[in-house]
C-alpha cells in the first residue's frame, strides 16, 4: 500500500488535534475532579467524560492502526463505549455518592 505525502500530513494534523484534545480533556477532567462537590451531577460528568476520552483514544488507535483487524478492533471499542452515553446519563442509583 503506497501513500502520499499530502494524505500522510492530513492524518498527521489530524492525530496531532485529536492528541491535543486529549490531553486537554484529561488535565481539565483532573481540575473538575479536584475542584468539584462530589454530588450526583459530578458523577454523571466524570462518566460522560470517560466515555467520551475511550472513544477519542480508539478513534486515533484506529486511525494510526496498522492491519485490518486492528482498525476493526477500535472501531468496536469506539462504539462500545458509546453505547453507554444513553446509560450513563439516565441512571443516577449507579453514580449516587454514599452519605
Amino acid at each position: 500500500m503506497r501513500f502520499d505525502l499530502e494524505w500522510l500530513y492530513d492524518i498527521y494534523i489530524l492525530e496531532a488535534w485529536h492528541v491535543i484534545s486529549i490531553i486537554f480533556s484529561v488535565f481539565f477532567l483532573c481540575y473538575v475532579c479536584l475542584n468539584a462537590k462530589k454530588t450526583a451531577l459530578f458523577y454523571h460528568y466524570l462518566a460522560l467524560q470517560i466515555i467520551l476520552l475511550n472513544w477519542l483514544i480508539c478513534k486515533v488507535f484506529k486511525t494510526i492502526a496498522p492491519t485490518a483487524e486492528l482498525k476493526w478492533a477500535f472501531i468496536v471499542g469506539q462504539y462500545f463505549t458509546v453505547c453507554f452515553l444513553g446509560s450513563a446519563c439516565s441512571c443516577s442509583a449507579i453514580y449516587t455518592p454514599k452519605a
